[in-house]
């Protein structure tokens, strides 16, 4: 029995896909889990599907011509469709393909682990559900850590941009502003998406229901390394974190210093400001002394000439 895991989507809205009744799916026997919601697309060939809502697509013995078309239908329902990709890298569908083996006489263990393969007596929904909810986490998880690695590669041509960088030059004007915000707020993204959405260290409601199925998930956990993976993109994450940080801080020191010479400018301008005004008002102090000596001088003539003119007129 061939399973193969997709993702697709940043999110689906399953409530919309529950009830919608325009799809394919809205006759087919459907189970619902806090997560994900499965469809039963043929008891007989044990075609299933199941859908996640942080955007995980699981398909159970699917033929592979009719993928895409499934693809296709559910995502009619994504909310956001993925991140991006870097220009120039050619944009994939993350996948992973996984096979299970049903032995109803198989002895022992009611599952066993193998290289490519799950052992199980019979396939019912709890087995259903977790190993779709691994099949959902692994690939989600490959997703993320492609997208980090191109984070971290972006950061690195930042790096040595910096390491080269010409002194003459502003560290500002040599940095792509508009890459720095996108990825910051990619990083905080990815952050959300895998700690609130993936559930990497929630469980499964089906793994409690028996101890063969808690066997099963822990063995499935362990075959793909999902702790594992978690705890390195976690790693990567704050790589990412950290060089960010490094960056807005030089934003920021580029942002003050300029902040700075704007207040040193201002602080000139009153300066040179209040420096005019002082000799302006000297200036018209001093023409209004002058302007006062001229007319006691020109009074003073005056009187000067209008007593020469009486003592003229009393000799006569």
């Amino acid at each position: 029995m061939e399973v193969q895991g997709y993702y697709c989507s940043r999110g689906f809205d399953l409530r919309k896909l529950s009830k919608a009744k325009d799809l394919r799916y809205s006759t087919c026997t459907k189970h619902i889990d806090s997560k994900s919601i499965t469809f039963t697309l043929d008891s007989i060939k044990n075609e299933h599907i199941t859908i996640f809502n942080y955007g995980s697509i699981v398909l159970f013995n699917v033929p592979q011509v009719e993928h895409s078309m499934h693809l296709e239908t559910i995502k009619e329902v994504a909310l956001v469709t993925p991140l991006g990709t870097r220009e120039g890298k050619e944009k994939k569908t993350i996948t992973d393909n996984y096979r299970l083996m049903i032995h109803p006489n198989m002895q022992g263990l009611p599952s066993c682990i193998k290289a490519e393969h799950l052992n199980i007596k019979q396939l019912d929904i709890h087995y259903l559900t977790i190993v779709a909810t691994v099949m959902a986490q692994t690939v989600s998880l490959d997703y993320y850590a492609d997208f980090v690695d191109d984070m971290l590669e972006s950061f690195m041509k930042m790096n040595l941009k910096v390491e080269h960088m010409d002194g003459s030059k502003s560290a500002v004007n040599q940095l792509d502003k508009q890459l720095l915000y996108k990825l910051v707020a990619s990083n905080n993204t990815v952050i959300t998406n895998v700690l609130s959405k993936l559930g990497i260290f929630e469980g499964s409601d089906a793994s409690w229901e028996a101890h063969e199925y808690h066997y099963a998930w822990e063995a499935l956990r362990t075959e793909f390394e999902l702790d594992y993976r978690f705890k390195d993109l976690s790693l990567k994450l704050d790589i990412v974190k950290d060089n960010a940080r490094f960056f807005l801080s030089i934003l920021n020191t580029e942002k003050g210093e300029s902040l700075e010479w704007i207040i040193i400018f201002l602080i000139a301008g009153e300066i040179v400001l209040g420096i005019t005004t002082l000799y302006i008002e000297h200036y018209e102090k001093k023409l209004e002394k002058q302007a006062q000596k001229d007319m006691i001088d020109d009074v003073t003539k005056r009187r000067h000439e209008a007593r020469q003119q009486r003592m003229a007129l009393s000799k006569e």
